[in-house]
């Protein structure tokens, strides 16, 4: 009677131990699938993570590449402006020296043509002053030379007179005399001297 209930004993723990060990391996096989599920999507996320940071260090490798050609190319306009914009100083203090000049010879020529504007001033006014001494003394001239040609003429016509009126010789040496002394009233009368203004002319 005792060895009967033990082995059904026997019996239970064995069917317990063998309907867990089913349970077991069939936690551990569902286990080791899901592992193997994680392991893979593990694995593919590291490889896509993997060519995801591949593609990034090329994309960073591409941009420090840009970075270094941008930064050369940005010294290069540096130095470029600093060579420009020593070129325009120099050339503004060239030119501005060159327009100090220019400015100068301006000045002097302007000064240079106020002076020959004020001769020239001047020269016309002594121009036209001696154009009015000419125009008077030309008109005095034409006087004397009227008084001389009418002196002339009383002195032809009285030696006229006196030839027709039959004198002697002495009478006609005395006339000759005083026509030699009207000569020489005459030539009195022709050198004369005409003061005008501040000049004085002599007539021959």
């Amino acid at each position: 009677m005792l060895q009967k209930p033990c082995h059904l004993f026997d019996q239970i723990l064995n069917d317990l131990r063998n309907e867990y060990e089913q349970i077991i391996e069939k936690n551990r096989r569902e286990v080791e699938q899901w592992y193997a599920v994680k392991i893979e999507e593990v694995n593919r996320q590291v490889t896509s993570s993997s060519q995801d940071i591949q593609t990034s260090s090329h994309q960073l490798t591409e941009l420090r590449r840009e970075t270094q050609n941008l930064e050369i190319e940005l010294q290069a306009q540096l130095s470029t402006k600093t060579s420009l914009e020593n070129s325009l100083a120099e050339t503004e203090s060239r030119y501005g020296f060159l327009l100090q000049q220019i400015q100068a010879q301006v000045n002097s020529v302007e000064e240079e043509l106020a002076s020959i504007r004020c001769e020239m001033e001047n020269q016309n006014q002594e121009y036209k002053m001696l154009l009015g001494i000419k125009t008077r003394l030309e008109q005095e001239i034409a006087q004397y030379r009227a008084l001389l040609q009418e002196g002339q003429q009383d002195i032809v016509t009285a030696q006229g007179a006196l030839q027709g009126g039959g004198m002697s010789s002495h009478s006609y040496s005395s006339t000759s005399y005083s026509h030699g002394q009207s000569g020489d009233k005459a030539d009195k009368l022709q050198i004369k001297e005409i003061p005008f203004a501040d000049h004085s002319l002599h007539l021959l």
